[in-house]
């Protein structure tokens, strides 16, 4: 029981004129099809390039159908599965200057089912089928030429149970969110490094140490560092959208204190408020009816850009419903509550009748805008236990799964004030400092320190740097430079 829109999927400029925003608000967007197919994570350099994870094969790759292929749009090739895979690491930039994207260089192609990155010294840190590699770029061509097995242990038999949003932090790890479960191994020997589930983990980027840091069943989909150190994540199915995880499992381990966690969840059992309901069954929400079903991104703004009142708000996207959802995030003791704006009680940040928007991820970029992307699909429901035939990822057969359309949103304040263009010199310590004392930017801040530290480390100036992070920050990074030991 499928709907198909009258004239197919919208234009761009067609599909922005059906959203419904928050007053003070507007949206644009800045890339889409066919310059980019499925995007599902971006990054920004020193240059303000934007990096995008394209993942054309998603859900079920290369693996073989278990259906006709005349019913089955779960792989990028009906019929073909002894084939290069076609997921790819690109580098989009404007050529005018004017924010819309129109050239893009593909730094990497060949992995299958891409769910998260970050940028990392000379390449990227990524994560894959079969694992976690370090795809890096030696000879500074703007392509990869090496290709480094971090961990091993991430070949999900589901392929939306999976790691995502990594995000170096500056205490050496790199954080992510999980899915479900598995075990992470060594590169080399295969051996088990740290037994994950769903939550929040984090990994050195040398291959040396693994370890779960926040656990709690529920597909998990979406991560923030914020500069002040805390670490927040949002979870789609279990009925609570919004964590805050006040320390490490490594932590609370040692004090061997039962039924205590290390998180504290938010937004729990509240309805949501769609444009439109669908009555169709493809499209309605499987569980958690009226609620939140699929949650999908973690954007905590510290853009630095927006009226004040906007300073750590919650995003995140709900593709099954069209939406884009905020909440205010205060200080409450020792971690944070959360509140709807007064008087938007009953409506959405961002919500749209277009069958095919779907906001899988949310984030705050270098210039205080608000990005989303769009996975732009009619199928985005993974799993559908109402009945139907699976396929090989335990994704429902269904013939409408679409591997190209795309759009990336910007949404912006309009009282927003202007930041220069991110451009920071590796080589410049003094520049990079500068960045970090005096951008009202997070990201801007955290890309300079995570320069500073790849290539100016062991710097006094660096080194005196750590007291202005602010004593939050800096006690949440020295607890978790001391944890070294994974709870088990």
């Amino acid at each position: 029981d499928l709907r198909y829109p009258v004239g197919g999927p919208r234009r761009p400029a067609d599909a922005v004129a059906q959203f419904r925003l928050q007053p003070g608000f507007k949206a644009a967007s800045i890339v889409a099809e066919p310059l980019v197919n499925k995007p599902i994570a971006v990054q920004w350099d020193e240059r303000g390039r934007l990096w995008v994870a394209e993942t054309p094969e998603y859900p079920n790759g290369r693996r073989t159908l278990n259906a006709e292929p005349w019913k089955e749009g779960g792989v990028l090739v009906p019929g073909l599965y002894d084939r290069p895979a076609q997921d790819k690491i690109s580098v989009l930039v404007s050529s005018k200057g004017d924010g819309n994207l129109d050239q893009k260089q593909v730094f990497h192609e060949g992995l299958e089912l891409i769910t998260g990155f970050c940028i990392w010294k000379d390449g990227v840190i990524v994560v894959a089928q079969k694992g976690i590699f370090w795809l890096r770029d030696t000879n500074g061509d703007g392509k990869s030429d090496q290709e480094v097995l971090l961990y091993g242990g991430f070949t999900p038999g589901d392929t939306h149970f999976v790691a995502n949003h990594f995000i170096v932090a500056p205490d050496g790890w790199i954080y992510a969110s999980n899915g479900g479960g598995g075990t992470a191994t060594h590169a080399k020997s295969g051996e088990p490094m740290a037994r994950l589930s769903s939550g929040t983990f984090r990994f050195k980027p040398d291959g040396s140490a693994f370890e779960q840091y926040s656990s709690r069943n529920g597909n998990t989909w979406g991560l923030e560092t914020t500069w002040d150190g805390q670490i927040f994540w949002t979870q789609p199915t279990s009925g609570t959208v919004f964590f805050h995880s006040l320390l490490p499992e490594s932590v609370l381990a040692r004090g061997k204190i039962p039924g205590a966690t290390t998180w504290k969840g938010m937004i729990t059992n509240q309805r949501s408020f769609p444009a439109l309901e669908w009555p169709e069954q493809a499209y309605v929400q499987i569980d958690q009816v009226g609620r939140f079903t699929a949650a999908s991104g973690c954007a905590v703004y510290e853009g630095g850009t927006w009226p004040a009142k906007w300073n750590y708000s919650y995003f995140t996207g709900e593709p099954t419903l069209n939406i884009v959802h905020h909440q205010f995030v205060r200080r409450e003791g020792v971690s944070y509550e959360v509140s709807r704006e007064t008087g938007r009680e009953q409506t959405e940040f961002m919500r749209s009748r277009d069958l095919w928007f779907r906001p899988i991820e949310t984030r705050v970029g270098p210039d205080g805008a608000l990005y989303v992307i769009d996975f732009y699909n009619q199928a985005v429901i993974h799993n559908d236990t109402r009945g139907p035939v699976h396929g090989p990822a335990n994704a429902a057969v269904r013939p409408d799964r679409d591997h190209y359309f795309s759009r990336i949103w910007r949404v912006q304040h309009k009282e927003a004030k202007a930041l220069p263009a991110v451009t920071l010199d590796r080589k410049n310590l003094p520049g990079l400092l500068a960045a970090i004392q005096t951008s009202p930017n997070a990201h801007v801040k955290k890309l300079a320190l995570r320069l500073a530290q790849e290539n100016h480390a062991g710097a006094a100036q660096l080194t005196s740097l750590s007291p202005k992070m602010g004593s939050a920050a800096l006690a949440r990074y020295e607890s978790a430079r001391t944890a070294t030991t994974p709870a088990q």
